[in-house]
């Protein structure tokens, strides 16, 4: 409903709407009390804008799809490749450690470079690394001599009467490769050939599919070879066959090359690996669980690497329609649907509730008047309620000045009694009870000492009586108390004290309430404090155009420290960070509080800041030309 912005003002004598304003108002009200052609033409819009975001969400899906599964596709390849580009940097290391050792390493020195390698972490899926020497007929005596000086079992199998001999000397680790040890590379086509083709290429080959003699698994498995020559200069293909001495070579299983990062469960593709006509690795069955018959993308990838043509098909299972079910369409076509109902139902809401709405403003305003009744005579009753709390407030304040005045004197007696036995030499017995009840009546006539300041300064009743202090003997006094106070307590603190060059040899403030201020924040620091270090610094605050030259006087220690969350309540009366603490270093709540109004009242500022299990800073601010104040008021 719109209003006229020209409707005529309520009058001041009835408080009531112009009649012809209502009137019109009524019209209006009456002409949309139904639905008409604009509303149907909102919804029918707001269908159309529904199924148009809806066909191009699906649209949009569809290609994201896919391109998240050529992504995957491509992912998966690279990591093939790149597990294999690293097995090849472990086979180069070999060869290089080969060539510092002028191809005379021995076993030991092999065994600490396989041991150094670390072939478990840093290359996953090999079995392990090894040494195949090309030996010659008429050197195979030699040979032999050589390793079974160190292995008297070692010897080449299977025999054969050729003239060269190509037999893995050293693998490690050799307990789960002892079968692979003395193996000769001649007795079988794939093994020879790979090793011929390495030698030919001085490049890193792979064999064709072999099962290894070492898996009991007895699965696809290949050798990977990198050769290394008597010398560098065997840039010919005679050159690389006459000085060809042998391979560092790593033998691995296709299932673990597929562990770890490209494992199945990490993955929401299936993959099939074919070498030639061999299939060598093959996750996709149609018994999987994660088989999908309408899988939503499938790809073949080739790879030419080492020598070797492996294909791969990459299918998308159902995890990967999980992934990328298009659940965003249909829900965009459902969230619109419900919109466009929605707005139906506003627009038949708005006509009902326009039928109504001239009903509900008469309602309306008998109410509204009714309530300005009602508040009138609520204020009316807070007033009075105002005045009565003010009453009561002002009588607490004096029965607590009353009571804590009256309690003081007879305490005080009591205190007196005590210290007159505490030097009566009596038993040792009746010496600890006596010293307990001076420590509590103490504690006593400090709590209501406390409680008769607050209450002084909650009622305005706190006089200040200025005069000069000077600096250096307040800072002495105070360190003088605060190393007693150490002392009785048996405390390992160091007081340290600094009174800046810039500070003024006096300022102008009442010394007592000074002196009370200090000591509050002294037997905060003390009782807070196990060990470490109080500091007391002065120093001045120039003044500025809206404030008074200042005096602060910052007392810092290495205590306990407050936490950040708890620094509001610190300068609230009776209240504790922690009640444990409190119960095990004493105090009431009163101390900083006091001292916070007393620093108010002087015209100054208490302020702190602290940091949990570092420390706590205080600082004190004092105008150093004093103040006239007569007291505070305290909420």
């Amino acid at each position: 409903m719109t209003i006229d912005a020209t409707a005529p003002a309520l009058t001041t004598h009835t408080q009531r709407i112009d009649p012809e304003y209502v009137e019109r108002e009524r019209r209006s009200l009456s002409r949309h009390s139904r639905l008409r052609t604009f509303h149907w033409l909102a919804v029918f819009m707001s269908l159309v804008l529904t199924f148009s975001i809806w066909q191009y969400s699906r649209t949009q899906t569809a290609l994201r799809t896919e391109a998240r599964f050529t992504n995957a596709a491509e992912q998966v390849a690279e990591l093939i490749q790149e597990r294999l580009q690293k097995y090849e940097l472990a086979l180069w290391g070999g060869v290089a450690a080969m060539r510092t050792h002028d191809n005379l390493i021995d076993l030991h020195k092999w065994q600490t470079f396989a041991a150094n390698l670390e072939i478990e972490h840093r290359y996953p899926g090999i079995n392990g690394i090894g040494v195949i020497h090309q030996v010659r007929k008429e050197d195979l005596d030699t040979y032999l001599t050589e390793q079974l000086r160190d292995r008297p079992g070692y010897y080449i199998y299977p025999p054969h009467d050729g003239k060269i001999y190509q037999p893995i000397t050293f693998i490690e680790p050799v307990d789960i490769n002892a079968e692979a040890v003395g193996l000769d590379m001649v007795h079988e086509q794939n093994r020879h050939t790979a090793l011929n083709q390495a030698r030919d290429t001085d490049s890193a080959q792979i064999t064709g599919p072999i099962v290894l003699v070492q898996d009991e698994s007895k699965q696809p498995g290949f050798l990977f070879y990198a050769p290394y020559y008597q010398s560098d200069d065997h840039d010919t293909l005679e050159a690389r066959r006459v000085q060809f001495t042998g391979a560092i070579y790593a033998p691995f299983v296709v299932h673990k090359l597929m562990s770890g990062t490209l494992d199945k469960d990490r993955r929401s593709t299936a993959i099939r690996i074919t070498d030639g006509n061999q299939v060598i690795y093959d996750e996709i069955s149609d018994q999987d669980l994660d088989y999908d018959f309408n899988s939503l993308g499938v790809r073949q990838i080739t790879m030419n690497f080492y020598g070797r043509e492996w294909i791969l098909d990459i299918r998308a299972g159902l995890d990967f329609r999980a992934e990328n079910s298009g659940i965003e369409s249909i829900a965009l076509l459902l969230a619109g649907l419900l919109i466009d109902l929605a707005l139906l139902l506003l627009f038949i809401v708005l006509t009902r509730a326009n039928r109504r709405g001239l009903a509900f403003t008469d309602m309306a305003t008998a109410a509204l008047d009714e309530e300005a009744r009602v508040l009138q005579t609520t204020n009316a009753e807070l007033v009075q309620a105002r005045k009565a709390a003010e009453g009561v407030s002002e009588m607490k304040s004096q029965f607590l000045s009353t009571i804590s005045h009256e309690v003081r004197t007879p305490l005080t007696a009591i205190s007196g009694i005590l210290v007159l036995l505490e030097r009566a030499q009596l038993p040792e017995k009746q010496e600890k009870l006596v010293q307990a009840g001076k420590k509590a009546s103490e504690n006593l006539i400090k709590l209501l000492t406390d409680v008769l300041d607050s209450s002084r300064l909650e009622a305005k009743a706190v006089e200040l009586w200025e005069r000069d202090i000077a600096i250096k003997p307040l800072v002495e006094e105070w360190q003088t108390l605060a190393r007693g106070m150490i002392g009785k307590l048996e405390k390992d603190i160091c007081i340290v004290a600094e009174i800046s060059d810039d500070s003024p040899d006096k300022f102008y403030a009442d010394d007592i309430r000074v002196s009370q201020l200090l000591n509050n924040l002294m037997d905060n620091a003390i009782r807070f404090t196990k060990q470490g270090e109080i500091s007391i610094k002065t120093y001045p605050i120039a003044a500025t155009p809206s404030d008074p030259e200042m005096l602060v006087i910052a007392i810092a220690d290495t205590g306990i420290g407050i936490a950040q969350d708890d620094l509001g309540l610190i300068f609230e009366r009776f209240r504790q960070v922690d009640g444990s603490i409190t119960r095990e270093r004493g105090g009431a709540g009163l101390g900083l509080a006091i001292s916070y109004d007393l620093a108010q009242l002087m015209g100054g500022d208490l302020k702190v800041s602290s940091e949990l299990g570092k420390g706590t800073v205080f600082e004190l601010y004092l105008p150093t030309h004093g103040s006239n104040a007569k007291g505070i008021d305290i909420e």
